[in-house]
């Protein structure tokens, strides 16, 4: 097989992109739906890692779960009690630990917003970073 020297690679981003976004109570409330983070990753990009940083505990009047989604619900985070593990110790990991097999990709054709997502009953307070990584 012969390579034809007009050929180019095709470029790839082996970059991740990091953020990392307040969702604080005190600012966006915390009743029962999905609050916006402001993270928008693009179309076929994969997110590589995702995690949360506590700043102020989670409450709740009920029993609240919290998760993370992309393109469908709970595929970064599945929906947890706001009282799990994931949210008591000081960073809690998602579903994308930094590994192929647990990356979670836009397949949308869109770019898309990652979203906080409150069910069950409403969060009365509570202040994390959420932190994402994509490529």
């Amino acid at each position: 097989m012969s390579v034809n020297s007009k050929s180019k690679p095709i470029p790839q981003s082996t970059t991740n992109k990091s953020y990392a976004v307040s969702y604080d109570f005190a600012l966006q409330g915390g009743a029962i739906g999905s609050i916006n983070t402001g993270i928008f990753v693009p179309a076929g990009a994969h997110v590589t890692r995702a995690y949360v940083e506590k700043v102020t505990a989670f409450t709740s009047g009920g029993s609240a779960t919290v998760a993370l989604s992309l393109v469908s619900a709970g595929d970064l985070l599945a929906a947890v009690a706001y009282n799990n593990a994931i949210f008591t110790a000081a960073i809690g990991t998602a579903i994308p630990t930094g590994t192929p097999a647990t990356f979670v990709k836009n397949t949308a054709t869109t770019e898309k917003q990652i979203t906080l997502d409150v069910a069950t009953a409403a969060l009365t307070a509570g202040k994390y970073t959420i932190h994402i990584e994509y490529k």
